[in-house]
C-alpha cells in the first residue's frame, strides 16, 4: 500500500527515478523498463508510472509509431498526458531513413493535441501540413531530415505556392542539417507573422533542393521580438537592430569582423569554432577575436555580462583564451568555458545553447514581474 503522502510527491519521485526521454546513443536503462517495475509495487504506482509513461514519449521504428497510433486512437485519456514526442533516430538508416508517413506523423499529432514539444531526426517527406496540425506546440525541433509540403509535389507549384506554416504557439524553433523541397517550402517554413510568440530561434546547415541541384538558402532576416539566436551563416544586417536580442550563439570567425553589428542589449555570447580547423587556425581565429573585443568593449558602456567559448585541449587555444579572461575581467565580462557533448542529443539538438535559452526566458520574465522592461 503507498504511504498517505500528497500525490504530488509521488508523481515526483516517480519522475526523478525514471531516465529522461532522449534519443538514445548506448545501452542505458529505458524508462519502460524502470517505469515497468514501478507498476507492480501497486495499483496506484500503476497509474502513475503509466501517466509518467505517455508524458514523454519517443517512436524510433515505424511498427513501434503505428502501435502508439492505435493505443492513443483507442484512449483518449492516454493521448491526453502526452507531452513531448521524439520520432525517428540520430544513426541515418542504411538504405534510407523512413518518411513521416510510414511514423503515422499525421495521426499522432492529431490526437496528441496537447503536444508541448516535438522532436524529428533524420525523417523524409514531413510536409508543412502535418507540422501544421500542431497547433498547441511550444517547442519543435528538426535535426538531418526532409521537409516537403503538397504544393512541393504539384505540377503548378508556381501558381500554387504552399500555405505558410504556422504554430501560434511556437516559442523555440530548432531547424539544422534539412533540406527544403523548392524554395517555395522554405519560405513557407518560418513566415514570421504566422509565428507570434516566437522568440528562440536555432538554424545551421540548411539547403534548398530545386531539381537535382542543392542551394544555400539567403540569409533569413531577424525578427525583431527574437531573445534568442543560434545561426551557422553570415550576420544578417538586421541583427543590429534586434534590440530584444539577448543571446547570440556562432561562429567566431563570422563575428570577429562584426562585432560593432551588435545590438546594445546583447548579454551572452555564445562561441563556436569548427572542430576540423587544425589547432594553429583554431587558434589564430580566436586570436582575431580577442583583438576586437578589445577594441569593442573599449568604445563604449556594454550590457555584455558572459561570453561561453568551447573547451579545447591544446596549449595555443589555451594560450588565447587566457588573454580573453584577462580582458574580460577588466570590463566585468565573464568567460565561460564549456564542455560540449559530441555524441547524443547533447551534441545535435545543442542542448548548451537551449539551457541558455531558458535562462535568457527566466532572466526576462523576471524582469517584467519587478516592471523593468
Amino acid at each position: 500500500m503507498i504511504p498517505i503522502l500528497p500525490n504530488e510527491l509521488h508523481q515526483l519521485i516517480l519522475s526523478l527515478a525514471t531516465p529522461p526521454s532522449r534519443y538514445s546513443t548506448g545501452p542505458t536503462p529505458s524508462r519502460e523498463s524502470v517505469l515497468s517495475r514501478f507498476s507492480l509495487v501497486s495499483k496506484g504506482y500503476t497509474y502513475l508510472a503509466q501517466s509518467e509513461l505517455f508524458r514523454h514519449i519517443h517512436v524510433d521504428k515505424p511498427a513501434k509509431a503505428r502501435l502508439l497510433l492505435r493505443t492513443l486512437s483507442d484512449c483518449p485519456g492516454l493521448a491526453g498526458k502526452v507531452r513531448s514526442l521524439r520520432v525517428g533516430v540520430l544513426e541515418s538508416a542504411q538504405g534510407g531513413n523512413p518518411d513521416a508517413e510510414s511514423f503515422e506523423l499525421d495521426g499522432l499529432l492529431d490526437v496528441c493535441d496537447g503536444l508541448d514539444e516535438l522532436r524529428i531526426a533524420n525523417v523524409t517527406k514531413i510536409r508543412l501540413e502535418t507540422l501544421a496540425r500542431a497547433q498547441a506546440l511550444k517547442r519543435l525541433f528538426i535535426w538531418s531530415s526532409t521537409i516537403t509540403s503538397s504544393a512541393a509535389s504539384s505540377t503548378d507549384s508556381t501558381t500554387h505556392p504552399p500555405v505558410p506554416l504556422r504554430l501560434p504557439q511556437l516559442q523555440s524553433l530548432y531547424s539544422t542539417d534539412l533540406t527544403f523541397i523548392g524554395e517555395a517550402t522554405y519560405d513557407a517554413f518560418l513566415d514570421w507573422p504566422h509565428f507570434p510568440s516566437l522568440t528562440a530561434l536555432g538554424e545551421a546547415f540548411n539547403v534548398i533542393q530545386i531539381d537535382d541541384f542543392q542551394v544555400w538558402p539567403s540569409t533569413r532576416s531577424l525578427d525583431s521580438r527574437i531573445t534568442s539566436y543560434s545561426f551557422a551563416t553570415l550576420l544578417h544586417e538586421s541583427l543590429a537592430g534586434c534590440e530584444a536580442l539577448r543571446l547570440l550563439d556562432c561562429w567566431v570567425h563570422e563575428l570577429s569582423r562584426k562585432l560593432d553589428d551588435l545590438p546594445r542589449n546583447l548579454a551572452i555570447l555564445r562561441l563556436n569554432i569548427p572542430s576540423h580547423r587544425t589547432a594553429d587556425a583554431q587558434a589564430l581565429e580566436m586570436g582575431t577575436f580577442t583583438n576586437e573585443l578589445e577594441r569593442y568593449l573599449a568604445l563604449e558602456p556594454r550590457k555584455l555580462r558572459e561570453i561561453c567559448v568551447p573547451i579545447e585541449h591544446h596549449s595555443q587555444y589555451r594560450v588565447v583564451v587566457d588573454r580573453l579572461q584577462a580582458i574580460c575581467k577588466k570590463k566585468g565580462v565573464v568567460v565561460t568555458l564549456e564542455d560540449r557533448g559530441e555524441e547524443g542529443e547533447e551534441c545535435f539538438f545543442d542542448e548548451g545553447y537551449w539551457r541558455r535559452v531558458d535562462e535568457v526566458e527566466s532572466t526576462i520574465a523576471e524582469e517584467r514581474r519587478k516592471g523593468l522592461c
